[in-house]
C-alpha cells in the first residue's frame, strides 16, 4: 500500500472538531465494513455518504474532501468514487483505519 503523508490539519475541516472528524471517519468505515467482498456502485456510495454527512451535521462536500485527503493525497485526484473502487475493499479499509488511528492522540 502506498504511504500517504498528510497533516491532520488538512483533514479536519473548520466546521468540525477533531473528535467529530474522527466520528465521521468511523461512520464511513462502518458503512464500508459491510462491503468487504464487493463495493457498492458509485450512485449508492454517493447517496449513503451524503446521508452520513447529514447525520453528522456537516455538508457532503466537507466529507468528500476529507475522504480525498485520507484515500488519495494530494487533492488533485480522479473522482472520489473512482478512487474508492480502484483501491478496493482492503486498501480502502486500511486507509480509513490509519486515519482514525491518527486521531487517537487528538480526539
Amino acid at each position: 500500500m502506498t504511504q500517504l503523508y498528510y497533516d491532520l490539519a488538512e483533514l479536519i475541516p473548520d466546521s468540525l472538531s477533531a473528535q467529530d472528524t474522527r466520528g465521521l471517519l468511523i461512520g464511513v468505515r462502518d458503512y464500508f465494513t459491510g462491503q468487504q467482498t464487493q463495493l457498492p456502485g458509485k450512485h449508492e456510495m454517493d447517496q449513503a455518504l451524503r446521508r452520513l454527512a447529514t447525520e453528522h451535521h456537516t455538508r457532503p462536500a466537507v466529507l468528500f474532501r476529507m475522504l480525498r485527503v485520507v484515500l488519495q493525497w494530494p487533492l488533485a485526484s480522479p473522482g472520489l468514487f473512482d478512487v474508492v473502487v480502484s483501491l478496493g475493499p482492503v486498501d480502502l479499509m486500511a486507509r480509513l483505519d490509519k486515519a482514525i488511528r491518527r486521531f487517537s492522540d487528538v480526539a
